[in-house]
């Protein structure tokens, strides 16, 4: 696991707790005139401004990837390759998304640990690259979500693990966590992030 951008991921997600309370969360660093795709509802407005200026004070070019489109899979694998059309430029760039992905056929209770996974094939051994998904909790000290970085493919497999069979029969949640990419988030707005840093 890229121990830096976990730490990214970490400061990101937990950006503007205390103001999500209060409802000041990114005020005066980011005018909400700039944020043509705010999400609805106040508390997921501040959420996605007080990650958007997170990511900037990171080093990240911040870039509004719009509203997840699709299931989980579809969703997962059109992250890593908008992602993946920003390797190699030398800028560091953060692309935040707004929702939760469309349910699936037989899908389970977890769609972001399932987005987070289904971006891990996509993103493997691109330098510095991850993607983090959370949802709302659906009970109490549970998994809100995921992370994946350019190791997570390669560390599954040590573990003797498939991302594909994962995938296939809906065991994401249980590959997270063999590679420590389980994400505990208090809010429970949904939020999505693609990271890269170069």
């Amino acid at each position: 696991m890229n121990q830096r951008l976990r730490k990214d991921a970490n400061r990101i997600l937990t950006a503007g707790e205390p103001a999500l309370r209060s409802g000041t969360a990114g005020r005066g660093r980011i005018p909400a005139e700039n944020v043509s795709l705010r999400p609805p509802g106040a508390e997921a407005g501040e959420r996605l401004l007080a990650a958007m200026a997170e990511c900037e004070r990171l080093g990240y070019e911040v870039r509004l990837g719009g509203e997840l489109r699709g299931g989980c899979r579809e969703a997962g694998r059109d992250l890593a390759n908008h992602l993946r059309s920003h390797a190699g430029r030398g800028r560091s760039v953060a692309i935040l998304y707004k929702g939760s992905p469309a349910p699936e056929p037989g899908g389970g209770p977890w769609p972001h640990h399932r987005l987070a996974m289904a971006a891990a094939p996509g993103i493997s051994g691109v330098r510095g690259a991850a993607v983090f998904s959370v949802g709302t909790l659906r009970r109490p000290n549970a998994a809100s979500g995921g992370y994946v970085d350019e190791d997570t493919v390669e560390t599954l497999a040590r573990k003797g693990l498939d991302v594909f069979r994962l995938l296939r029969d809906d065991d994401s949640y249980v590959g997270l966590q063999y590679v420590d990419g389980l994400v505990y988030c208090g809010s429970g707005v949904p939020l999505t992030v693609a990271l890269l840093r170069e």
